[in-house]
């Protein structure tokens, strides 16, 4: 099993998260499922397959939090100077562009905010790199290639 890296603040979000569904949610789902079923013939009935619908969503993502979370090694971010898990990036394109990067894990990835994945194509060119070095990523629009100004 792969191994996924993950912030402390990361690791208990997800936590959270799944604490919320297993408790919280689940039982939301229960009684809408309770309801439906009293309404009878649940062949025809709306409810009681919207409901069923919305459970096996949640158990779907019950158990992707679950695995994850068993799978989680927590990297604590050091001062090394180097991009980790965790890193605020700054970096300026070929074009002279300058972007903003947060280095995350698969989970919480969201590239248009700016938030890529440390296994991604880029994320992952960018690991363990410092200050003014330049970094070349093949990419299927072609080569790009950034230098990092800032890490924090």
């Amino acid at each position: 099993m792969d191994k996924i890296k993950l912030t402390k603040k990361e690791y208990d979000e997800l936590k959270k998260e799944l604490e919320k569904l297993e408790k919280d949610e689940r039982a939301v789902v229960a009684k809408l499922l309770k309801e439906a079923i009293e309404q009878g013939d649940l062949g025809e009935n709306d409810a009681y397959h919207q409901a069923k619908d919305r459970q096996a969503r949640l158990e779907m993502r019950i158990r992707e939090l679950a695995i994850i979370i068993k799978q989680a090694i927590i990297v604590e971010k050091t001062n090394s100077g180097k991009v980790q898990v965790g890193s605020i990036l700054k970096v300026k394109n070929s074009d002279g562009k300058e972007q903003g990067f947060t280095i995350v894990s698969a989970q919480n990835s969201d590239p248009s905010s700016g938030k890529i994945s440390y296994d991604s194509p880029i994320g992952n060119a960018f690991m363990g790199h410092e200050i003014k070095e330049k970094i070349k990523i093949k990419l299927p629009s072609g080569v790009k290639e950034y230098i990092i100004l800032e890490i924090n």
